[in-house]
């Protein structure tokens, strides 16, 4: 591997790691946000559809009674009316609250609710009847008689209210958890992303600092005169210094090669003077 592929696998390296990590906090920010945004896509609107319902259906006893007691008939009409506005705001209401429910528990609350203000509205239908004649005594004690079924319904609201508070708390508490969860995860990808930069890093670094301390080695040789065969020059890596260190080599090669030859020649010379100089000497 080149050093070029090997800076170019560093720099991918990196990319891919903050890409992972990038990702990974993208995904936990996602889970984090899902269980934080719960109290606002169900919890809230639950508490404030069961307050609404509550709300009316309490005007809505409390319009009863004065329908009950009230002798003036022109009031009683005007409170008549009112009070089906509100017994129909509570069937909207507990009809609309059905894209609200959360779990089992949620809907077995609604169905519950609706059964019991069905049984009550079934109850005050004769008692509006008597107090429409004036017979104010004897509404009012069947008015009592529905107390079971007022309570029953007043109870079911408020456990609904506490079961919604509950779900909203343990959203909370699943949002903390996550947060948690994210930073524990996010974490972990980092410090593993920095791992993998340095391993790659250190290992990239260390193989061209020492090979290049080698082609520094063979060179100080080669311009000390040591023309002789090097364990640095013997194996060269397939890169850029790799390069360097065989032509390092093969211009040891051919220095040795061409003093070699020089000697050859100077050594030819020096045996052809020591003839003339014989021959010389003879002929004189």
């Amino acid at each position: 591997m080149t050093i070029a592929q090997r800076l170019i696998a560093l720099i991918a390296t990196s990319v891919a790691c903050l890409a992972l990590l990038a990702g990974t906090s993208y995904l936990q920010t996602g889970k984090v946000f899902e269980a934080a945004n719960y109290a606002n896509k169900k919890t809230v609107p639950s508490l404030e559809a069961i307050n609404r319902t509550i709300t009316a259906y309490l005007q809505a006893r409390t319009r009863i009674m004065y329908h009950i007691v009230t002798l003036d008939a022109k009031a009683k009409q005007e409170s008549e009316k009112l009070l089906e506005a509100e017994l129909a705001q509570i069937d909207s209401e507990l009809k609309n609250y059905e894209k609200l429910v959360s779990d089992d528990e949620d809907r077995r609350f609604l169905e519950v609710e609706k059964a019991t203000f069905l049984e009550f509205k079934n109850a005050i239908e004769p008692i509006i009847a008597e107090s429409r004649n004036y017979e104010s005594e004897s509404a009012l004690r069947a008015m009592e008689k529905t107390k079971p079924i007022s309570d029953k319904l007043t109870q079911t609201f408020l456990d609904h209210i506490k079961h919604s508070e509950n779900v909203g708390q343990k959203a909370a508490g699943m949002a903390n958890e996550a947060k948690s969860t994210s930073l524990m995860i996010s974490t972990v990808v980092l410090l593993a992303a920095l791992g993998a930069l340095i391993v790659v890093g250190f290992t990239t670094l260390r193989s061209m600092t020492v090979r290049i301390a080698q082609a520094n080695a063979a060179a100080g040789r080669i311009a000390g005169g040591d023309l002789g065969a090097s364990n640095e020059l013997a194996h060269p890596a397939n890169d850029e210094i790799g390069s360097l260190l065989q032509s390092l080599e093969k211009m040891r090669v051919d220095l040795a090669r061409i003093i070699s030859e020089v000697i050859a020649n100077a050594e030819s010379l020096t045996d052809s003077a020591n003839q003339l100089s014989d021959s010389a000497e003879q002929v004189a």
